[in-house]
């Protein structure tokens, strides 16, 4: 389209006002293009609008929750707000919370419940339940990633949280992924028996006993 066109080369020069101009006309032309969000974003990234950039990375991923370029430049964000009294990293998450909800649930949105990580954890939990092990991939597993990316994002300490995503990367063969996260639990509570016996298991290919 055009007017992305005229907006990428306004970012390439740092002219930030006209790019927002430019992508906003994109964006109501047509707003399910992640990539004119995207751009729109960093089009106010580059006039220090953070807030209204967030949300506009926000809309590119209400189209596509794994979108690589919009989700790197809401961590870029996210440093850019270091040390600030605007609690930016909260409210990116309130939006991952929310867009994840919208795309996995079909219930009202229930803020308490959204940013309860043990919700998101059975949310996981159930998608996962009768399905068999291995590396194939299908929608209720990566329904059921996203759902402890959310979980993990609120609470990256939560030993039941850890624990849970472990045992589904080693279901899904994940061996390294797996380990990694029985030795973080290991780390908050050294003689915990369900982690050091998990690692044995990825260690010994006992997936089913899992």
């Amino acid at each position: 389209m055009l007017k992305n066109k005229i907006g990428n080369s306004y970012l390439r020069t740092e002219n930030y006002k006209n790019a927002v101009v430019s992508f906003r006309k994109a964006t109501k032309l047509d707003p399910k293009n992640k990539n004119y969000w995207n751009n729109l974003g960093n089009a106010y990234s580059g006039t220090n609008q953070y807030q209204i950039a967030l949300k506009a990375f926000s809309n590119a991923l209400k189209i596509d929750g794994g979108y690589k370029d919009a989700l790197k430049n809401i961590e870029t964000l996210h440093k850019k707000q270091e040390g600030s009294d605007y609690t930016f990293k909260e409210l990116s998450l309130e939006i991952k919370c929310k867009n994840t909800w919208e795309k996995l649930l079909n219930i009202p949105y229930d803020e308490f419940m959204a940013k309860n990580p043990e919700f998101w954890v059975k949310i996981a939990e159930e998608l996962m339940r009768n399905l068999p092990s291995g590396p194939q991939a299908g929608s209720n597993h990566e329904k059921a990633r996203v759902a402890y990316g959310v979980a993990i994002d609120l609470n990256p300490k939560s030993i039941n949280v850890l624990i849970s995503k472990a045992i589904f990367h080693a279901k899904r063969w994940e061996d390294q992924v797996a380990i990694l996260l029985f030795k973080n639990v290991l780390e908050i509570d050294p003689n915990n028996q369900v982690a050091k016996e998990g690692i044995e298991k990825v260690n010994t290919r006992e997936y089913s006993l899992f």
